[in-house]
């Protein structure tokens, strides 16, 4: 009998999830712990990349502990823990770090945002504009040596030196600028691909479910297996990445962008809201501002993607033949959305609440998928140092 597909995935205790990370990620997570071994971490290490504060810490942990639980995770099915919980994770990590090149980090779109990274200095300059600006003063030089009176010619070639050198002075400052600016970021930014690395490959896994956003870390977890694989002998298991079926969900307030919490409080649907906060974001949500050439707009087409996840297929078909018809009214589709999502989030609410009740519960399930992680971090550690003859 063939041996189960290992699974590995994990979200940042960010303070509360919403329903695009239930849809992009939690919801294929259900699907595979039926079906394979699967390990699901609270990525606690993660998230102290960026600023925080300690005190909510704890409290942000049990939360996304909740909402792995509430939406249907199975400590009976699939091994639930805190990344901090099994040093592994970090000591993997650093042994990584010695066969990752930086240039590889650095080629990370993520980093290249959080960075806010705008190549302001890319100015362009060709090979004449250099030679000119290096011969100008030669001909100058010439000019007043041989006592010519050729005013325009060294006017001109003054002139667009000066616009060479000018350029050069923009680039220089741009690249002085950013310099400046990456010295103040944490080093942990940058490696945060590598520590996500070593949470996939500790535990050999075979398949990690995320989102298309995270798909360049995983393949350069699959870059750094074959190195490592290559320098030292066959250790690891190069995975894949298996990337949601769900549409990317975007903003409510700003359809071009994918919800996120950062955008701000109405721009995402938190599992958590209530039910009268969900109808109230839904109410507002853009709809056909901006659209052109007959296509569905932006918000249009995000309201039915949602439609589709948590409608029924009668309304699903009813709204689809109105749009096409030109007879749909909005505020319809709407009211109709916020009622199928309340209606489905009820149930993971209730149960969210009642777990809330028993947190010495909610910690031992963590607590217990440590202890089951553990033993398979350490012996993946242990074949690692060997091979890298510590």
């Amino acid at each position: 009998m063939a041996s189960k597909l290992k699974i590995f995935s994990g979200i940042q205790p960010t303070g509360m999830l919403h329903i695009g990370n239930y849809l992009g990620a939690i919801k294929q997570w259900l699907i595979l712990q039926e079906t394979s071994d699967c390990i699901f971490c609270v990525v606690d290490y993660h998230a102290i990349t960026v600023k925080y504060e300690p005190e909510e810490m704890q409290q942000r942990i049990f939360n996304a502990a909740l909402d792995y639980l509430a939406a249907g995770l199975d400590p009976k099915k699939s091994i639930i823990f805190v990344q901090s919980h099994v040093p592994e994770h970090s000591e993997l990590a650093w042994l990584l770090n010695t066969v990752t090149p930086v240039g590889e980090l650095r080629r990370m779109t993520q980093w290249k945002d959080k960075i806010s990274y705008e190549p302001k200095f890319e100015i362009s300059i060709n090979d004449s504009d250099f030679r000119h600006l290096k011969n100008t003063w030669k001909v100058i030089n010439e000019n007043i040596l041989n006592g010519s009176n050729d005013i325009s010619n060294i006017t001109n070639r003054i002139s667009r030196a000066t616009k060479t050198a000018e350029k050069l002075l923009d680039l220089v400052e741009g690249m002085l600028e950013f310099d400046a600016k990456l010295n103040t970021i944490k080093a942990g930014l940058l490696n945060y691909p590598i520590l996500m690395a070593a949470d996939i490959l500790l535990y050999k896994t075979h398949i990690v479910p995320v989102g298309e956003d995270q798909q360049q870390h995983v393949e350069l977890t699959r870059t750094i297996a074959r190195k490592f694989n290559s320098q030292f002998g066959e250790t690891f298991i190069v995975p894949k990445a298996q990337l949601s079926q769900a549409q990317r969900i975007m903003s409510l307030a700003d359809p071009t962008k994918k919800m996120s919490k950062s955008l701000g409080p109405k721009h995402y649907l938190a599992l958590t809201d209530t039910p009268g906060t969900i109808r109230e974001k839904i109410s507002r949500a853009v709809t056909d501002v901006g659209s052109e050439g007959g296509e569905m707009s932006p918000g249009v087409k995000n309201l039915f993607v949602l439609l589709k996840e948590f409608g029924a297929p009668a309304e699903i078909k009813k709204f689809e033949s109105a749009y096409a018809d030109k007879t749909i009214r909005y505020s319809e589709l709407k009211e109709a959305l916020a009622d199928a999502i309340v209606k489905k989030l009820n149930p993971f609410q209730n149960k969210r609440a009642d777990l809330a009740k028993e947190p010495k519960k909610v910690w031992k399930i963590l607590n217990d998928g440590a202890k089951k992680a553990r033993p398979i971090a350490q012996k993946t550690l242990a074949e690692v140092k060997k091979k890298m003859g510590l």
